[in-house]
């Protein structure tokens, strides 16, 4: 997209010129530091996520309606601007020819859409075609209060409350604002200005271990199981019939992971690091948080990360306990691990309801000696999404 700009005044075409770049020269050095990320927010209908290489998304939603809408855009030069709208399939299909903004008709004949697509899981998708109809499309509706998807009474629509704000901090975190990209302060500065998105932090993974036999594996969990009884790690476990699990981390080590605590759909488990053969010489896997996401970090990062219970359809204050984030820590415990030694990769997932609306899953890789941050998404607010579709926090390649 370009803007063309106009000197106007009686001052001759250098001496605007000259007064034009000092004046951009000195807003730049003006301008606020872009908000440190990983970044998650919520205001009203919306969720803002993004990571560590600023890569934003947004997901507007509500009970009270049945479409969502997800902005995604990449940072930089080339980052691209994405919207896509949500239905269920039992839904009245969207009516791109009727849709209304706050009631009255929305001509949207400049907007471009992709061929119809189904996500497979149970929602239809609209997705806008290239990045001139996704800029248009935000322009118009980013001060609405509901986007209606046709004209009937019956019609899905989306909540707007809010979109603006995080149409202005994603502006923000990729350092659009008075650039002729920003989405809500647009200036004179060209896409070229943008400096380039950070990279995701590289990782190798080990290559995979000889496997654990299944009758090793079962004696060595019930060793762990047995060896670590009554010890501050398992001392609040109150597992009844547990499933343990111990899988080959290394060609003499294994990982343990003891149950520790059952919930109607998940359960919570302590996980050690163990010689092969040698339970009673067990460790206590200690895992860190992506840098910005530590327990205790700035609100930004999501603060005080909570789950629902299972009956309720907000998050309650139910403390998330992924994984233990000091070696100190005995009692750090992850919810639903599991471990892929042909990718090196320990997961943790937290729903925070049945419907896996909401939650929060962790991925670890391990190098061959300890464990790195590889993945890390979460959603706090429940609704708007298929299951485990969740916005991404930390990424890594």
């Amino acid at each position: 997209m370009t803007r063309s700009e106009t000197v106007h005044g009686r001052l001759g075409a250098g001496l605007a010129g000259l007064a034009l770049s000092v004046g951009l020269a000195d807003a730049s050095a003006q301008a606020p530091p872009a908000p440190a990320v990983p970044l998650y927010q919520e205001s009203k209908d919306w969720i803002l996520a993004c990571d560590n290489t600023r890569f934003c998304e947004a997901k507007g939603f509500s009970d009270a309606e049945s479409a969502v809408m997800r902005i995604s855009r990449g940072a930089g030069p080339t980052g691209t601007l994405t919207v896509e709208i949500d239905v269920p399939d039992t839904a009245e299909s969207p009516d791109v020819t009727a849709f209304r903004l706050d009631g009255r008709r929305l001509d949207l004949k400049t907007i471009s859409w992709s061929p119809d697509d189904a996500t497979g899981q149970g929602q239809a998708t609209l997705v806008t075609a290239d990045n001139d109809s996704a800029y248009r499309l935000l322009r118009r509706i980013r001060d609405g209060r509901v986007l209606s998807l046709g004209d009937t009474r019956s019609a899905p629509a989306v909540p707007l409350h809010g979109l603006a704000k995080v149409l202005k901090v994603m502006d923000d975190v990729q350092s659009r604002s008075g650039n002729e990209t920003a989405l809500t302060q647009p200036g004179h500065g060209g896409v070229a200005a943008l400096a380039a998105a950070p990279a995701a932090p590289a990782l190798r993974g080990a290559p995979p271990p000889p496997a654990l036999p299944a009758a090793e594996a079962r004696a060595l969990a019930a060793g762990v199981r047995q060896a670590m009884r009554g010890s501050d790690a398992l001392a609040a476990c109150d597992a009844r019939a547990p499933t343990d699990v111990a899988v080959a981390l290394t060609g003499h080590d294994a990982l343990v992971m003891v149950e520790c605590a059952r919930a109607s759909y998940q359960s919570s488990y302590v996980i050690f690091r163990v010689p092969r053969g040698e339970p009673a010489a067990a460790q206590v896997l200690t895992l860190a948080l992506p840098p910005g996401l530590e327990a205790g970090a700035a609100p930004a990062a999501g603060a005080t990360l909570q789950l629902a219970n299972a009956t309720s359809d907000r998050m309650q204050a139910a403390p998330v306990a992924l994984a233990p984030t000091a070696s100190a820590d005995p009692t750090g415990r992850m919810t639903e691990p599991t471990y892929n030694p042909r990718t090196a990769t320990l997961a943790s997932v937290s729903k925070g309801r049945g419907l896996a609306d909401c939650g929060i899953r962790a991925e670890w890789r391990f190098d061959g000696q300890a464990f790195m941050p590889s993945a890390y998404r979460q959603q706090i607010r429940c609704g708007g999404g298929a299951p485990g579709d969740w916005p991404t926090l930390w990424r890594t390649r």
